[in-house]
């Protein structure tokens, strides 16, 4: 009997990137290093812009059609969507190619779109609030667990 092997399961992290002050950097560098740390151990390969961009506030001109492509090929996503406008933009694309999200506020929901307040009904949404890093493993790990059951 043949066996089928599925794709392995790929999560893009769309995160702010532009006009960051360094100490915002070095926070989202740890929080990044963070889920892809919990991504790893389940196995799960990740796609970052920031890290590509080597951590720098000022991405390449390229960035846009990478990260389109980096979002039709993901199996989720994992959003910081802060004040960033490029997030947000990846969410609807995400929206568009029925990826699943899970959504990461640091301190506080923070919902700016009728696009963010409807989107479950477009595609499955984890809303999620932490005010520690440390809070973000568990995230992780219950977000790969439902991508994995779905495959």
């Amino acid at each position: 009997m043949a066996t089928i092997k599925l794709a392995p399961t790929t999560l893009f992290l769309a995160t702010p990137i532009s006009n960051k002050h360094p100490s915002e950097l070095l926070r989202l560098k740890s929080i990044i290093e963070t889920i892809e740390g919990a991504a790893t151990v389940r196995g799960v390969k990740t796609f970052c812009a920031l890290r590509e961009e080597g951590w720098k506030a000022d991405p390449n001109p390229g960035i846009v059609m990478r990260d389109l492509n980096w979002v039709r090929s993901c199996t989720g996503a994992i959003l910081i969507p802060g004040d960033s406008h490029g997030v947000r933009i990846e969410e609807g694309w995400l929206s568009a190619f029925q990826k699943p999200i899970l959504r990461l506020h640091d301190g506080v929901l923070d919902i700016r779109s009728a696009l963010e307040a409807h989107l479950r009904q477009i595609v499955p949404v984890f809303d999620r609030v932490f005010t520690e890093v440390a809070q973000l493993p568990g995230f992780v790990d219950e977000f790969i667990g439902f991508l994995q059951a779905i495959k």
